[in-house]
């Protein structure tokens, strides 16, 4: 229940933060504080977990609006309040800047702190094994396909790792290290949640993790992303953060959270890497077993050796059956066979089937020599740290083994639920090698969003300047599965929408005429380049893209910074600095540059869009959710591709105002939007931009 008095403490730190910052209240701000507020204080809900979905327009100032309410709410019910976002600049930008901000301003008090996953931090005891060139025979690598193991190259990084740690130079975040260290060296010094050994290993009191994890059980606000918060509640909520149960979650940037649900849910097996990891373990396990005589480990080290041997050999009877589908039209490109309905051909049922049988006899073992080694280093006494070394091993041996055996489990059975999995393999012919991988993916996150959040957290609020499309809430709900009684609510931008121009050239061919179209465009974007100094180009194809590069001559080649032919930020930065010079630029952007971009004022007063942003038919996560809602009597193309290009575009046209004083405009060179149906509906979607007709 929202009380008096976090309501009256809610009002005096936004007035007093509105007041320390000279602001004008914004209607949309104050009805934003206001639907948090009630609903994460249980407002209108039962026994359900109270669950709010609210967009806010560009401008709204949803991050004091969100802070300025929940912060008193979970101080209130005695929850902590955890902020996660997708992207790294809006992490960055809460800690370092708006939080401490708002907290020095509102009268508020709150503690803040970061939270990174294990990979972010240095591992001690794997640091001491690649200096002591004890990673060949005591430990096994996760991943050992993907990376070099202790290269000679690598010892100097390592040796200064090591002596800046011991100096108190440094606390073992990756992020804090002086110069940047590169995957391949990077990841051998750390673990995850399947190697790490936990309060058994010899340096938990130096641990540079758990020293960094024990400083968020203090803090009120804890800020983190997505894929840390999913990771965490996939094994069970509250190892790295706090538990659900005891935590009010804010998820900005919300709309990408479906998404990336899904993507913690997918199953896979890289069959080639897979039979590669197997001879690596047999290897290592047959070499360790006369070490652990002494310890009486040796026979369950023999059994696992001999189980993996025959788990070698399904997992190529596996490969044999997935080289059997593989249809005679696919070529050296990388191409996928997605399975009907999910349903899974019997021989690779079959064969699935055997590989998580044998898997599962793994697995036993394994669980076996960590439970006794767990026993060991737990008595006091005796040299322990080869037990340690395995204890490490077969944790990531069952971590691994657990991910892969998922899919084959998977795969083994029959496609329930409703909608059904999405299944597929992808076949990529080097020339030199047939690489195939199996694929499992829930189509929607309902279930593991409904399982693992909307009925353990103790509040949920998911906000975004794009969750809507159509403007109804429908598609996030078919895709994250929020309940039906949470709150949804769209809060408008205070931005004036008439200072945006939005122009359809309706003399160009349909977007749909590949060729015609690229042509068109082609011959008249040299035409509205010089409407800005600043121009935001955004292509649905990076094929497209590129053509309508290489037909220009190479003067204006000369002012388009091409995504790929720099990093993302490298070419922001480009960007900026030619404007900032008197210089006129051009970007030239795929999907990554349609949202996340903030180019303010004159560095984009133009954004042209070059078609309507339709989703690639082929993926086989859409194509089966497509498959599910037709066999269901509906229509794919009307609930989901329009849908899913509706939000899209919304996002792009978010590229060009970013204040209040920005001004410029929008080309669509889609004439779709003019004469289709779904096209007006689309457009009748957007925000109201001035419209400029032919």
């Amino acid at each position: 229940m929202l009380t008096d008095a976090v309501k009256d403490k809610i009002r005096s730190a936004y007035n007093q933060l509105v007041q320390e910052r000279n602001l004008q209240p914004r209607w949309g701000q104050r009805q934003m504080i206001a639907e948090v507020s009630k609903a994460l204080a249980r407002d209108g809900f039962s026994s359900r977990p109270p669950i709010a979905v609210i967009e806010a327009g560009t401008g709204t100032g949803k991050t004091i609006a969100y802070t300025i309410a929940a912060v008193p709410v979970a101080q209130a019910r005695d929850k902590r309040l955890v902020i996660s976002t997708a992207t790294v600049a809006l992490q960055e930008q809460l800690i370092y800047q708006d939080l401490p901000d708002i907290a020095k301003l509102s009268g508020l008090e709150f503690s803040v702190a970061l939270a990174k996953g294990r990979r972010r931090y240095v591992c001690l005891s794997r640091l001491d094994q690649a200096l002591n060139n004890r990673s060949a025979g005591q430990t096994i690598p996760l991943y050992p396909d993907e990376y070099d193991w202790n290269t000679d190259g690598d010892m100097g990084v390592y040796e200064a790792c090591m002596a800046s740690l011991a100096r108190g130079d440094w606390d073992g975040d990756r992020d804090n290290w002086p110069d940047t260290i590169e995957d391949r060296v990077w990841f051998p010094i750390t673990s995850d949640h399947a190697q790490c050994t936990g309060r058994r290993c010899a340096y938990i009191s130096q641990c540079s993790f758990f020293k960094a994890r024990d400083q968020l059980a203090d803090a009120d606000v804890i800020v983190t992303n997505h894929d840390l918060v999913l990771s965490d509640l996939s094994i069970g909520g509250g190892v790295v953060l706090p538990a659900p149960e005891d935590t009010l979650y804010v998820f900005d940037e919300g709309h990408h959270l479906a998404e990336k649900a899904k993507n913690h849910s997918t199953a896979f097996c890289h069959i080639h890497s897979t039979k590669q990891w197997i001879i690596d373990t047999v290897s290592w396990l047959e070499k360790a077993q006369s070490v652990y005589v002494e310890y009486k480990l040796d026979d369950l080290i023999e059994k696992i050796a001999k189980y993996f041997h025959d788990l070698m050999s399904a997992v190529e009877t596996l490969e044999a059956e997935s080289v059997s589908l593989r249809p005679d039209s696919f070529d050296g490109n990388s191409q996928e066979l997605r399975f009907e309905h999910g349903k899974v051909p019997e021989d690779l049922r079959a064969a699935s089937l055997s590989c998580a049988q044998l898997g599962a006899k793994v697995l036993g073992v394994a669980e076996r020599l960590v439970i006794e080694c767990e026993d060991l280093l737990d008595e006091e006494g005796g040299d322990t740290e080869a037990v340690d070394a395995l204890l490490s091993a077969c944790q990531s041996l069952t971590g691994r083994l657990t991910l892969t055996q998922a899919l084959w489990s998977d795969f083994a059975h029959s496609a329930d639920g409703e909608p059904p999995p999405a299944r597929w393999l992808r076949y990529n012919d080097s020339g030199n090698q047939l690489a195939i991988s199996c694929h499992s993916s829930p189509t929607l996150a309902t279930a593991f969003l409904q399982d693992n959040l909307w009925d353990r957290a103790a509040g949920v609020l998911i906000t975004s300047a794009s969750i809507t499309a159509l403007g109804k809430f429908d598609r996030f709900r078919l895709h994250a599965g929020t309940p039906e009684d949470a709150v949804y609510t769209a809060v408008a931008s205070p931005f004036d929408y008439q200072r945006g121009r939005l122009h359809i050239p309706a003399h160009l061919p349909e977007a749909n005429q590949a060729q015609a179209h690229t042509d068109a465009i082609v011959e008249y974007l040299p035409t509205v380049f010089d409407l800005a100094r600043g121009t935001l180009v955004l292509f649905a194809s990076r094929r497209q893209m590129r053509e309508v590069y290489e037909a220009f001559k190479s003067d204006l080649q000369g002012t388009i910074l091409m995504q790929d032919s720099q990093s993302k930020k490298a070419l922001l930065e480009a960007h900026k600095a030619k404007i900032d010079v008197g210089d006129r630029s051009i970007l030239f952007g795929l999907a990554s540059f349609a949202e996340g971009v903030d180019l303010p004022a004159e560095y984009c007063e133009h954004v042209i869009i070059a078609k309507i942003p339709f989703a690639v038919p082929d993926d086989p996560r859409e194509a089966a959710l497509s498959e599910w809602i037709e066999r269901g009597g509906g229509n794919a193309f009307r609930e989901i591709s329009v849908p899913d290009a509706g939000a899209k575009l919304l996002q792009a046209c978010g590229r060009l105002l970013r204040t209040e004083s920005d001004q410029g405009q929008i080309s669509i060179l889609d004439t779709r939007l003019l004469t289709k149906h779904y096209g007006r509906e689309l457009l009748a979607s957007l925000p109201p931009f001035a419209r400029i007709t032919d």
